[in-house]
């Protein structure tokens, strides 16, 4: 049984589903194996293309965090009689942060430097539609697939605010939500 049943059901002290609980989840990834945190600050090291790459196959690859997801909520469909029974999905979005000049190649021909805007761009492209296809491909009958959740809570000082206003734009263009809780200094 998935640890995301409790999640999704009220489960009774007969440990019987009898009611909803959550009706979406976020998986949100704040540190990546390597011991890089995907929300930067100051004294920590940069993450890699190789934390990116970790984040989405512990996310979507076999056995992964939507596949868990998915069987609980099958098993949710089955406890409440409900076979239309779906959990909305939001997706962390870790932003990038134009202080990485050593990025990692995502694919492409040369190493991305956030201070490259081309760079920025296609390195934010890449996340968004990678995340869209992993998903897709997963082929999840019980999990929909809801949006993105920017993580940095503190972004948007400055000139920077297009950075978030891109990634808003792809997001609503590709028909999801894009969630933001900033903290109460930011922009």
């Amino acid at each position: 049984r998935s640890d995301f049943r409790p999640y999704l059901t009220y489960i009774d002290e007969d440990g019987k589903a009898v009611d909803t609980m959550f009706d979406g989840i976020l998986l949100l990834g704040l540190r990546s194996q390597y011991g890089r945190y995907f929300m930067q600050t100051g004294d920590t090291d940069h993450l890699q293309e190789e934390d990116w790459y970790w984040y989405l196959d512990k996310t979507f690859g076999e056995g992964g965090d939507v596949d868990e997801l998915n069987e609980a909520a099958k098993i949710a469909a089955e406890e409440l009689n409900d076979p239309d029974y779906k959990v909305k999905l939001v997706v962390m979005d870790p932003g990038i942060y134009t202080s990485h000049t050593k990025f990692g190649y995502l694919g492409g021909d040369h190493m991305l430097n956030f201070q490259v805007d081309a760079d920025w761009k296609y390195a934010s492209d890449w996340w968004l539609s990678e995340v869209e296809r992993r998903f897709n491909e997963g082929n999840y009958d019980h999990v929909e697939f809801a949006g993105y959740y920017w993580l940095d809570e503190q972004y948007g000082f400055g000139e920077t605010l297009w950075y978030l206003e891109y990634h808003q734009k792809w997001v609503h263009d590709h028909g999801y939500k894009f969630y933001w809780i900033p903290m109460s200094p930011a922009n």
